[in-house]
């Protein structure tokens, strides 16, 4: 396949691209500012495959995508053992860094190798796909589980973890509170008043580790 020549860029359209991603992370950043912006940065900020990415970069992707729960690039979605769907196109990007190249090392080293010449790390905004833009690949790849896996729990199974759970809560200077709580809905926590809140469903949360 014949390698695309890429197009040099004038200092102007140069300056034009950077104004423009600067533009997009400043928005990213002005959603916080309104308390759907907030709530909507929480829900991305839970949301595991995002949790490895930058601050700037989450923001990028809560408000380019904010369903997205796991992005990586084409490459890295091969990786994984899925492949892009045909025809599928990168809606989100992100700032990934680009290390200097092995020739401008050498050529550094070969200049004298001064400390404050020496060729640096810079960013720029690649295209990511979402995984509802992927399907896996068939066997013999291994598709890699995006979410963490989760066992049933069975009768008093994790019994055994409360009390060291409720001392730990002590601890800490936190009280434990159990009461009926709507479905669905674990419990909650008020740092500021140290209390936890822990839904009393005998058949379900007396033996569950997770407070939601």
């Amino acid at each position: 396949m014949a390698k695309r020549e890429r197009i040099a860029l004038t200092n102007e359209e140069r300056a034009e691209r950077r104004r423009q991603e600067q533009e997009l992370t400043e928005r990213a950043v002005a959603q916080l500012r309104c308390s759907a912006g907030w709530q909507r940065w929480l829900e991305c900020r839970a949301k595991v495959g995002l949790r490895r990415y930058s601050l700037n970069n989450q923001l990028l992707c809560c408000l380019q995508d904010p369903r997205a729960t796991h992005v990586a690039g084409f490459r890295a979605w091969l990786k994984l053992g899925y492949c892009v769907r045909r025809g599928e196109t990168s809606h989100i990007r992100i700032w990934a860094p680009c290390p200097p190249s092995k020739k401008k090392l050498q050529a550094w080293r070969n200049a004298g190798a001064i400390a404050a010449d020496k060729p640096r790390t810079y960013f720029r905004l690649e295209a990511v796909f979402s995984a509802t833009q992927v399907e896996p690949l068939p066997p013999p790849a291994e598709p890699a589980a995006l979410d963490p896996p989760i066992a049933e729990l069975e009768g008093d199974s994790l019994a055994w973890a409360r009390q060291p759970l409720e001392d730990l809560a002590g601890e800490l200077g936190y009280s434990v509170t159990y009461r009926t709580l709507a479905k669905g809905h674990g419990g909650s926590c008020e740092p500021a008043a140290k209390a936890l809140t822990i839904n009393d469903d005998q058949a379900r949360f007396r033996n569950e580790l997770c407070i939601r």
